[in-house]
């Protein structure tokens, strides 16, 4: 009955304007993903894509973004009420896992608001659960499933003129027929040639802080077909098509010319490109003339981990890579096997030295939460993680998100935890961008668990807590990212293992399944707190530790402000070296994953080989990853243009090391 009012009241708003109520807009895109959500330049490709298609159809077109933070206290239903404004005949979403929720409850809100406005849905996500969706929600009219560059605009075309009673020569179109069947029509009997598509202006949001990001489609499919993955089921599970490398850069050239002198960074969206040897030498040859052309320009690659090696590397290098994302996604020699990403480890490792050494970045995806991942399975993704950033990348761990129709959703029993996946998300763990009850959108999740997978977690067949995977996403990338080095120590000097480690953090209570980090800084507070709690009860305490995950803190960058070298100083001065040698010679000799001042040394000379290594490698990776070793007094001109001499010189008279003061 509530929700019946609130209609009528939205309605006579509506009725308030009647010159709105006139339709005027033939498509109406609705768009709940670009103020909110960090890849929503990706995501809103679709359906720039899909206007262009539909512009040069004659077709009119709109787009209504939901803009933060004013949908945070706007309903569905208000917001529908805006998309009525445009009076479309055709309203249509671009569906992913994290926006399903709110493009249903939109969708509903609008067919309850006018009943003859048709909907529209595509993307993944709905292509995804075509069937099931039109089933069970009666307010979707069509759903148009995966590469729709050919049947959009014959869709929009004939549901313009005749509604859907004239759809069943469609390729790739679910809808009901007029006896309320659901009818699927199989996709087209070609794939689109990747040469036709359209150049996409890139939208220019005014000033900004960093370049002009440019997602840059170059090739669809996968032939791999990872459990986890729905790429394959969207594309057609066919070899990846790639667009040629010529149209690849005059593309670039393009968005270049138009960018008027802005700086620009181009983000590639496949992840095969490096699968194709003549391919990916044509495109190095012809991006090195690009940047001389336009010097300073930034490109972003992803790759599978198969072809990584340092001869691809330095290639890359070469032609002016600016980052490159490996989607390695565990440790375990087992999970990989099952995941089909099996990879060299070497290959990886020598690769990541000649990317530091080009100053190429390297991002490093991990999945957590696999059915049959074990323990030690997840100790050895930590370990991993951990051996790679202190080798210089920025690994980044993640909640497994279960995607529908994927080997994995078909094969795993789901647990509804309410311990969200970020990927199924929006920025914040918000399960809707508007003002919603969430009591109200975890029902329609629990009530369609093929649906929305994603919103779930697989029962681990080991005995793994979800809670442990969901704290190591939270916890895990924070202590990864500023204090590696103090985390591999505590683990080292307690006895245990990462995982036990991180487990140790999660049992003391300081979060719950469904909680977050409160920030950054309280969360190293907590894990300097934690730790000296856990080597004092493991006899290996006397301050040290906090000391140096402070002073490995500030060694990163993280938080020096005025007074900063002071307080380094200071840090440096509490450390016991009796106690921080006592740890050291707890550490096992025989692990790989240490930095090599560990292994190799003991007593002042490893203090001090630890401490440069800290210092030299995270902050001025540029001069330690040339080869030059750091000595006393390349160390002190370093901190003297971090500091200024005079406090370098005072610290070194204040800090307990001949060798220091020898600087």
């Amino acid at each position: 009955m509530a929700s019946r009012s609130r209609f009528q009241g939205i309605r006579g708003i509506m009725q308030t304007f009647p010159e709105q109520n006139k339709r005027s807009t033939q498509v109406l895109f609705i768009d709940t993903l670009s103020s909110s959500y960090p890849e929503s330049g990706q995501r809103l490709y679709g359906i720039k894509l899909l206007r262009s298609y539909l512009e040069s159809a004659g077709i009119k077109t709109e787009v209504l973004r939901c803009v933060l933070p004013d949908a945070l206290s706007e309903t569905h239903v208000e917001f529908a009420a805006k998309v009525m404004s445009y009076a479309p005949t055709i309203v249509a979403f671009s569906t992913f896992a994290c926006n399903y929720l709110d493009s249903l409850l939109i969708a509903r809100s609008v067919k309850a608001l006018s009943p003859g406005t048709l909907v529209l849905m595509g993307g993944p996500q709905a292509s995804a659960t075509a069937e099931e969706s039109l089933k069970a929600f009666p307010f979707v009219d069509v759903i148009c499933c995966g590469e729709s560059d050919v049947s959009a605009p014959e869709l929009v075309d004939r549901l313009l003129k005749s509604g859907t009673d004239a759809l069943e020569s469609v390729p790739g179109v679910v809808y009901r027929d007029r006896r309320g069947n659901v009818v699927s029509n199989p996709p087209a009997a070609e794939p689109f040639p990747l040469e036709k598509l359209p150049f996409i202006p890139v939208e220019d949001r005014g000033p900004s802080p960093g370049p002009l990001l440019v997602m840059m489609e170059a090739g669809r499919g996968c032939a791999a077909k990872c459990p986890y993955c729905p790429t394959s089921l969207f594309w057609g599970n066919g070899a990846p098509r790639l667009l040629p490398a010529a149209g690849v850069i005059e593309r670039m050239r393009s968005y270049l010319i138009s960018a008027r002198e802005k700086p620009v960074k181009f983000c590639f969206t496949s992840d095969n490109l490096t699968q194709d040897e003549a391919w990916l030498s044509d495109f190095l040859k012809r991006m090195t003339v690009l940047l001389k052309d336009y010097p300073g320009t930034l490109w972003e690659l992803r790759s599978r981990p198969g072809p990584v090696s340092a001869e691809l590397a330095g290639r890359l290098v070469a032609a002016g890579c600016s980052s490159i994302f490996l989607g390695l996604e565990t440790g375990s020699i087992s999970i990989s096997r099952r995941i089909k990403k099996v990879f060299d480890l070497q290959k990886i490792l020598s690769a990541l030295a000649v990317f530091n050494k080009g100053g190429t970045g390297v991002e490093v995806s991990f999945i957590l939460g696999f059915p049959e991942e074990s323990a030690a399975d997840l100790n050895a993704t930590l370990s991993l993680a951990l051996r790679l950033r202190l080798a210089g990348a920025h690994p980044a761990l993640h909640l497994l998100a279960v995607m529908p129709k994927t080997p994995i959703a078909a094969s795993a029993e789901l647990e509804f935890l309410r311990i969200y996946s970020n990927f199924s998300t929006y920025e914040g763990n918000r399960l809707s961008v508007f003002k919603a009850d969430k009591a109200v959108l975890e029902a329609l999740i629990e009530a369609h668990p093929r649906i929305f997978p994603f919103h779930y977690s697989v029962k681990n067949l080991n005995g793994v807590s979800p809670s442990a995977c969901r704290f190591l996403e939270n916890y895990g990338n924070i202590f990864l990212w500023f204090v590696p080095a103090s985390l591999l120590l505590l683990s080292r000097a307690s006895g245990l293992t990462l995982f036990e480690t991180m487990e140790e953090f999660r049992k003391a209570g300081a979060v719950t399944e469904a909680s977050r980090p409160g920030g950054v800084e309280s969360s190293l507070l907590f894990f300097s707190d934690l730790g000296e709690k856990l080597l004092a009860e493991r006899g290996a305490g006397g301050g040290w530790f906090s000391a140096f995950v402070r002073y490995e803190t500030l060694a990163r960058g993280f938080g020096i402000k005025a007074g900063g070298s002071r307080v380094l100083s200071k840090f440096l001065t509490a450390l016991d070296l009796r106690a921080f040698e006592a740890a050291l010679e707890k550490t096992a000799v025989s692990d790989a994953s240490a930095p090599e001042p560990l292994i190799a040394e003991r007593g002042e000379p490893a203090k001090r080989g630890f401490l440069l290594w800290l210092w030299g490698k995270p902050v001025f990776y540029v001069k330690s990853s040339c080869g030059e070793k750091l000595g006393p007094a390349d160390f002190f001109r370093i901190a003297a243009l971090r500091f200024g001499k005079r406090t370098c010189r005072n610290w070194a008279r204040e800090y307990p090391s001949k060798w220091l003061r020898s600087a």
